[in-house]
């Protein structure tokens, strides 16, 4: 008989097979996302308000996409990624001015209430529903005031984009689509968060966090 494996050893496992898959997926990731995604990050970015000289966290930065907007705009940031060569892509973009980190987004390496605001972007839908609740729950733990949260609200548009989901769908799961099928307000149960504010384009959701006690 095939031994049941318990919740965190299959969060293991799928985090093994997430670092493996964007090893590899890090050359062309840009291709697929960057012409989905770059146009659309300033209107989430724009929910946080003034952000000039505040401590902003990225998670699950892949490439920097939202990182460098967030940049831009005049923030200290740290962006954050379980993958080396996705970080190695970002560092190529923004070599100084952006701290790139090594690091899970389910286990932050900072102390209580570090960062101003933190953001994630294209990254919980690829997540089983426990490890998506891990990593709002880290990163409600070292911010202080507000969390951005972008990520799918529709099928997206284009083949590309598909084909890149189909991809990743095949080696991590239907997460993406238990995503769409629950949506954000789903998968906040029992993190403490609530959805202060949300805008939403054609296919994205853009949704700004606040602690349930706030």
């Amino acid at each position: 008989m095939k031994r049941q494996l318990s919740s965190e050893q299959q969060l293991k496992k799928h985090r093994k097979r997430v670092r493996k898959f964007f090893q590899k997926a890090a050359y062309f990731y840009d291709f697929f996302v960057e012409p989905f995604l770059g146009k659309r990050v300033g209107q989430g970015v724009d929910l946080l308000g003034e952000i000039k000289n505040c401590q902003v966290l990225d998670v699950c930065t892949g490439t920097g996409i939202l990182a460098r907007e967030i940049w831009r705009r005049g923030a200290l940031v740290t962006a954050v990624d379980i993958t080396p060569n996705m970080l190695k892509k970002a560092r190529q973009k923004v070599q100084e001015g952006i701290d790139w980190r090594l690091m899970d987004a389910s286990c932050l390496e900072f102390p209580d209430d570090y960062f101003d605001h933190s953001c994630i972007s294209m990254a919980l839908h690829e997540m089983p529903d426990l490890l998506g609740k891990q990593v709002l729950q880290e990163m409600k733990r070292v911010t202080k005031e507000q969390i951005l949260v972008i990520d799918y609200a529709a099928p997206p548009p284009t083949l590309l984009s598909r084909l890149g989901i189909a991809l990743v769908e095949k080696w991590e799961g239907s997460y993406y689509q238990d995503f769409l099928r629950e949506g954000l307000p789903g998968l906040l149960v029992g993190t403490g968060l609530w959805i202060k504010e949300s805008q939403r384009d054609q296919y994205l959701g853009f949704y700004l966090l606040g602690r349930i006690e706030d």
